[in-house]
């Protein structure tokens, strides 16, 4: 098999950002703010810590979802 990774892409509008640092009883800064919109965020393996299988479980999901979806259409 090839070493190619699929890679998925997830936006995420500020009002979704805002809503989180609220249920985490934090406020969004502009500087914040300003990185997070700079460039993309990288997740990696060892960001998600004991969730990285059913992570990657779940964007797998939504992946083959996405890609079987769009052969019905």
């Amino acid at each position: 098999m090839e070493d190619k990774k699929v890679q998925v892409v997830i936006e995420l509008d500020k009002e979704c950002v805002l809503s989180t640092l609220f249920l985490m009883g934090e406020k969004l800064s502009d500087e914040m703010w300003q990185k997070l919109v700079a460039e993309s965020v990288v997740i990696n393996d060892s960001d998600m810590g004991d969730q990285t299988r059913d992570m990657k479980i779940a964007f797998s999901c939504l992946a083959l979802a996405k890609v079987m979806g769009a052969k019905d259409e």
